[in-house]
């Protein structure tokens, strides 16, 4: 016997309700990702293992973009030097003319005008020989402080941006490696504790990392590349701020260059200390276990910070109002 219409649609459309349904998407969707946690928990094991037994290291990317912009800022200097003098002489020349003008106006005694006109031209003069040997003159004040930071953080501590990103993820695979199917099965929590703890670790010493490069490469195009062409403003009253602020802001980079690799020497020294922690410690998911990379966090979390802000700030309270004077003997020589 048939049946009616309507009960044969009610019968296909139940059919398999998880299928299409939300429900059937949302336990589709746990189901793959469980799936992908237990392959990643087994495969972590294998490539720590791996890279125990001597794998290649990783090419230093981060040192190798630093240096980079090392190599470019050389040629930028080199052909900024000759725009740099150009520059500096059409503003001298409108200095001069403009100063010639002003003490013929003010009909100063002649000894005046000398003295003045000696003082001026050798401010020119010895502005003018920054600007062609800018690389005896400025890199010199950043690279003691930088060479004063080396000595002090020594052998033992590390301020290569490539060096921090591998201790990171020696840390985040030290994590991941006291994982295994048999802990998915018992405590699935402490697998997605293990995984968000692993990233925030490394994400904690990729910030560290970038802020070395970062304070590097800016270093690097300001001060030892486009140096000359800053200086090169110098040459008039109007302009001389810049080239004023340009010498400052050398200082500044230079003090936080040295604050940072302090900072980072020392807390680097520690947290080499931490994947052995990490390591040694009772496997997961144990209290000890959490308790350790709860600590461990904590631990790279305030070292981000300490990168981050001291250097900043000190630097800047340090140079802030710190000008050479370039502006203000133009100004007074006028």
């Amino acid at each position: 016997m048939r049946q009616p219409c309507g009960a044969h649609s009610t019968v296909r459309g139940s059919r398999h309700p998880a299928v299409g349904g939300p429900h059937g998407q949302l336990a589709f969707t746990v189901a793959v990702c469980a799936t992908l946690a237990v392959l990643g928990i087994a495969l972590t094991p294998h490539v720590t293992l791996a890279q125990a037994a001597g794998a290649p290291a990783p090419p230093p990317v981060l040192d190798a973009l630093r240096d980079v912009y090392r190599a470019a800022a050389a040629t930028w200097r080199g052909r900024l030097t000759p725009i740099a003098q150009q520059t500096f002489t059409i503003l001298a020349s409108l200095e001069f003319a403009v100063t010639g003008i002003v003490w013929a106006v003010k009909r100063e005694s002649l000894d005046d005008l000398a003295a003045k006109f000696l003082l001026k031209f050798t401010l020119m003069a010895i502005m003018l020989t920054v600007i062609t040997a800018v690389t005896t003159w400025v890199p010199p004040i950043l690279n003691g402080f930088i060479a004063a930071g080396e000595a002090a953080v020594g052998v033992n501590g590390t301020t290569s941006a490539s060096d921090i990103v591998d201790i990171g993820r020696s840390a985040s695979l030290s994590v991941l490696s006291q994982l295994s199917f048999s802990v998915f099965v018992k405590d699935p929590a402490i697998v997605i504790f293990s995984a968000l703890a692993a990233f925030a670790l490394y994400a904690a010493f990729a910030v560290v990392a970038a802020q070395v490069i970062l304070v590097t490469i800016e270093a690097a195009i300001v001060v030892y590349g486009a140096m000359p062409l800053f200086l090169s403003f110098a040459g008039s009253r109007w302009t001389a701020g810049l080239a004023d602020h340009a010498l400052s802001y050398t200082v500044y980079i230079g003090v936080k260059m040295f604050l940072l690799y302090l900072i980072v020497g020392a807390g680097i020294a520690v947290a080499r200390n931490w994947v052995t922690l990490i390591q040694t410690v009772t496997t997961a998911p144990s209290p000890m276990y959490a308790s350790a990379v709860c600590q461990v966090i904590a631990g790279a979390i305030v070292l981000l910070i300490l990168t981050v802000r001291i250097p900043n700030s000190v630097a800047s309270r340090l140079t802030g109002q710190q000008l050479f004077g370039i502006a203000h003997a133009m100004r007074a020589l006028s």
